[in-house]
């Protein structure tokens, strides 16, 4: 867990704790703080101020400090109103009124009267008149609780999305960009959700019941603040680097395009360069979308790993258990040669030989036809030998396994589960207002191909901040087992050794399944760079070091591949 997670977990923790027993001070002797009663402990915290560090028990105080609690005090009033009166329960719990809203408590003293537990068992909003009774009520509170109720949502809105996939982007926001601040309210009814470490723009709104039914976030912007004095090695001082980097690169028409740099968890940097459309002077953003070529292959090599270890296949069957009238040459192939380029299937992209082809769809089954007509380059197993092809066909067999479109599998066990809700198939003609177009110079239109051609090789789109949580979810083996992972990121075919060539401005280089794994400076890199007309990218993560550097490019000579290799070794302190 990051030191972000972490921190966001710690702050919702003590939601649930103040909500229970904010506001107080009295001073009591030993003798009353022996004989006080649960109840009569929630009434004092509930109104007497300052909180005394006496009425806590050490093992409490171990985990929520006072200065804690009082921090959170003026929170919670501000979100729920003043405290208004405690019921008992049969049940041993209390009711817990507050003016806009309630709470059901468990509180636990020790023998000499401290709270030594705390719990929070469930929270309502009052109806009219309530925290949600105007948008931007309902809007603080979804940052104030620590966890959200269903009933805070109308019917339609849950048919969509549900309460828990809610909480969960909620959370994500606050692991990005720190502790919920205050709320601004911006032209055209949107308001802007100021954090710690950078804002989002917020659009909302309530039906007749004072229910959310419409919910967006939009334009993530992180905050990189310079403090005076720091050391060079700090945090700032690096992104401060990077971003002056990066910002003579695109004054200087070598790079356009989104970069995020992640330390440790914390996002360091993250900011458009660049135009996403440069005729009309559209800016990107870290919310651009934009093509990423071979960086689609670690998504269809993880669905691979998913159905094998869902028993649908095994990365050791052949090839040819799953074409039909498979060629001869094919049979000794299998799914592994496939995931690590060493099958000897020819690079249709590379080829040179498609031509105008490119600029008309295709289907699996007619890209298919061309491959069998085609003999091997090597044989099987032989040696290493990048080719797109190999995971056209994987996403093919995806789609045999699992049922359903290669799309629609990615959709449900990858895109929505992690809420990558910026990432997808791409369309031969995106929206323009999310999506960069594609330049292969400065300013110089890519030509026009045809997405089907990509496949499972290169057909999806995505932006820095979804990448980041991709890399983040695979280094906590979210999706498939520690093992898997393991395998996913190992080293299984030589590309580039040391003194044998160029590099890329690594050590070495090795392939795994949809990955590369290389050395600089004696450091791991898992990565893997992309190209498509008008498009780079780069994502790549250390995971021993905990550094994630991700650059999508909409200029195809940007070179970002090299880009984030540099922005690899500055944050390493190797350049």
């Amino acid at each position: 867990m990051s030191r972000t997670s972490r921190r966001s977990n710690l702050f919702m923790r003590l939601v649930a704790a103040a909500i229970l027993v904010f506001a107080g001070v009295m001073t009591t002797s030993s003798a009353q703080a022996a004989s006080i009663t649960p109840q009569a402990a929630l009434v004092r915290l509930l109104t007497v101020t300052p909180i005394q560090p006496a009425w806590f028990a050490s093992s409490f105080l171990a985990q929520l400090s006072v200065t804690q609690i009082r921090q959170i005090t003026a929170r919670i009033a501000t979100e729920f109103g003043p405290y208004t009166g405690v019921t008992a329960a049969p049940d041993g719990s209390y009711l817990v009124r507050f003016q806009h809203g309630t709470a059901s408590a468990k509180i636990h003293l020790d023998g000499k009267g401290r709270i030594d537990n705390m719990a929070l068992t469930f929270l309502g909003l009052t109806g009219a008149g309530s925290v949600n009774s105007t948008p931007r009520a309902a809007l603080a509170h979804l940052f104030s609780v620590p966890f959200i109720p269903s009933s805070w949502f109308a019917p339609s809105f849950l048919a969509q999305v549900s309460a828990a996939q809610i909480q969960q982007s909620i959370t994500e926001i606050t692991a990005e960009f720190g502790p919920y601040e205050s709320i601004a309210a911006l032209p055209h009814g949107a308001y802007q959700v100021r954090f710690q470490d950078g804002s989002a723009t917020a659009q909302i709104h309530l039906d007749s019941r004072d229910r959310i039914d419409g919910l967006l976030f939009t334009h993530r912007q992180f905050t990189i603040a310079t403090t005076p004095g720091k050391a060079s090695s700090s945090p700032t001082d690096k992104a401060a680097a990077l971003d002056a980097l990066l910002t003579r690169l695109s004054r200087d028409h070598t790079f356009s395009g989104s970069v995020l740099v992640a330390l440790h968890g914390r996002v360091i940097l993250g900011k458009g360069y660049g135009f996403a459309d440069v005729a009309h002077s559209v800016q990107n953003t870290i919310n651009t979308e934009f093509r990423i070529g071979s960086v689609s292959k670690q998504f269809t090599a993880m669905s691979i790993l998913q159905l094998q270890e869902a028993r649908k296949l095994s990365i050791h069957d052949h090839l040819c258990h799953y074409i039909a009238n498979c060629p001869t040459a094919w049979k000794p192939l299998t799914l592994q040669q496939l995931l690590t380029h060493t099958s000897g299937i020819y690079d249709y992209v590379n080829s040179g030989t498609l031509g105008p082809l490119l600029s008309r769809p295709t289907t699996p089954d007619s890209f298919i036809g061309l491959l069998k007509s085609h003999p091997l380059d090597f044989a099987p197993g032989a040696h290493y030998e990048y080719s797109n092809s190999n995971f056209f066909l994987l996403a093919y067999i995806v789609e045999q396994v699992a049922r359903e479109p290669y799309t629609a599998y990615l959709q449900q066990h990858i895109f929505n589960p992690l809420l990558l809700q910026h990432t997808g198939s791409d369309k031969n003609h995106p929206d323009p207002r999310q999506h960069a177009l594609g330049y292969s110079t400065w300013a110089a239109p890519a030509p026009y191909v045809d997405m089907s051609w990509f496949f499972g090789a290169g057909t999806l789109y995505s932006t820095v901040t979804d990448l980041w949580h991709w890399d983040q979810a695979l280094a906590n083996d979210a999706l498939i087992s520690k093992a898997s992972t393991a395998d996913m990121f190992a080293a299984h075919a030589t590309i580039c050794t040391a003194g044998g060539g160029s590099c890329l401005g690594f050590d070495q280089i090795a392939y795994g399944y949809g990955w590369s794994n290389g050395t600089i400076g004696g450091h791991v890199v898992v990565w893997h760079n992309g190209e498509v007309p008008g498009y780079k990218a780069m994502n790549a993560f250390l995971p021993r070091e905990g550094i994630t550097v991700v650059v999508l490019s909409n200029v195809e000579s940007s070179g970002a591949d090299d880009i984030g290799v540099q922005l690899v070794k500055m944050v390493l302190g190797l350049a």
